[in-house]
């Protein structure tokens, strides 16, 4: 009985140190990703939209759950127009739900749009807390060697 215990306690200890040693990792922003995003997006994206709200155009962030399963998110930003005129009904009611304003053609990769939306999906206004930074691998490994003395 006494070794029933204390194995409930092992598993206790255990369970405990494996919460410890996973701190943050749901939260972590790849900050070189939302950093690049965020270039391109001021760059190609601020004069008509911004991140979190609508402005001329629509808000980027969740536009990727947006699109999800109603068509192609980079065909859409590359070209909007050839993309509405392809019979997309996703892309025509965006358009239409913005007051057909024309976003132009735009000169971007798909890996640019894909840290564009990331950096939008992430954005948060200047006073909110700032999205937790993963940090590097060398750092993670020296701060939780000390949860391998409870195993």
């Amino acid at each position: 009985m006494v070794f029933k215990r204390s194995t409930g306690l092992l598993h206790l200890v255990i369970a405990f140190g494996l919460l410890l040693s996973a701190n943050g990792v749901w939260a972590q922003v790849d900050q070189a990703q939302y950093d690049n995003g965020e270039k391109i997006f001021k760059a190609n994206c601020a004069s008509c939209h911004k991140p979190d709200q609508d402005m001329t155009g629509p808000a980027l962030q969740g536009a990727t759950a947006r699109w999800e399963g109603k068509g192609d998110v980079h065909a859409w930003i590359k070209n909007s127009q050839a993309y509405i005129k392809s019979g997309n009904a996703h892309a025509k009611e965006v358009f239409e739900t913005h007051n057909k304003i024309i976003m132009p053609p735009q000169a971007v990769s798909d890996a640019d749009i894909d840290a564009i939306l990331y950096f939008a999906d992430n954005y948060k206004p200047k006073g909110a807390v700032k999205p937790v930074v993963a940090a590097s691998t060398e750092a993670q490994t020296s701060n939780s060697s000390w949860q391998w003395l409870l195993i």
